[in-house]
């Protein structure tokens, strides 16, 4: 379940060229789809088809994020409940057998009464770190972010790109997110070594107060995101710190994101 950073030679030439060069892009994402071979593989390929699972990912990666060197969402038929971004190949690999196992965890957390409502969740909350995968492949590709790497910068990027997704679907991100939260919390109070701390920790979604990670996207857009805001408790005095710290801080990762941008506006600009 750990998301895979190979630190490889064209890594490190990218790196030094991206202060001087404009970042490769791609005109679309590809998606590929392996074939399925046990009756479950098939059962979860024809949910991922019929949901559409990748195609907000698509939508705003396309419409809005240059991608780096391309990209490629790849599911895979594998017993293992994978989902990782390969900098390798430029892939985010989803397994068949994650969905199944995710909603194993939100019934062991007690999220959703039936099964029903388990799939849904897990369908949505798949779709929420497929974006979250996004954020590792802008920041291990790193064209233009040269600073400002990290799990916390890549679940900030997750979270204000649904964000801006969901604005277009009339979806309440914040209900989704206050789930989210409440899963990362349950984790985070859990025993050093007990199952759901370590599949939570390896997707690096183990967040707690004062939920600094998303401090810039409060700030760069206060009034926009004051139900964040109020979802994370924080204080007025705690809004105004974001704001100032988005303003004055140049080399943040949200200002370091605007180059991949198509718009040229920040992250939390109306779409």
């Amino acid at each position: 379940m750990l998301s895979v950073h190979r630190y490889s030679k064209n890594l490190i030439i990218a790196l030094l060229l991206s202060v001087f060069a404009v970042p490769a892009v791609a005109s679309s994402i590809n998606v590929v789809y392996d074939e399925a071979t046990s009756r479950s593989s098939k059962r979860v390929q024809a949910l991922f088809l019929d949901s559409n699972i990748s195609s907000r990912l698509i939508e705003v990666a396309e419409q809005d994020w240059r991608i780096p060197d391309g990209l490629t969402l790849h599911f895979v038929d594998s017993d293992e409940p994978e989902m990782y971004y390969g900098a390798g190949n430029n892939e985010i690999v989803v397994s068949y057998a994650f969905l199944p196992d995710f909603q194993k965890q939100l019934k062991k957390v007690g999220i959703g009464n039936s099964k029903q409502e388990r799939l849904e969740t897990s369908l949505r909350f798949t779709q929420i770190l497929m974006f979250m995968e996004l954020g590792y492949a802008m920041f291990d590709k790193a064209d233009v972010i040269t600073t400002g790497r990290g799990e916390q910068e890549s679940v900030a990027f997750m979270i204000s790109t649904i964000m801006e997704s969901d604005k277009r679907h009339g979806i309440d991100t914040f209900e989704v997110l206050g789930a989210f939260l409440a899963l990362s919390h349950e984790a985070s109070i859990s025993p050093e070594g007990s199952e759901i701390r370590q599949y939570w920790g390896n997707r690096g979604l183990i967040m707690k107060p004062p939920y600094d990670e998303f401090c810039l996207i409060v700030g760069s857009a206060t009034e926009k995101y004051q139900d964040l805001a109020n979802q994370l408790k924080y204080s007025t005095e705690r809004v105004s710190e974001c704001q100032d710290k988005f303003a004055n801080n140049n080399n943040s990762w949200m200002k370091q994101l605007q180059p991949f941008q198509r718009s040229k506006v920040s992250v939390a600009a109306d779409l």
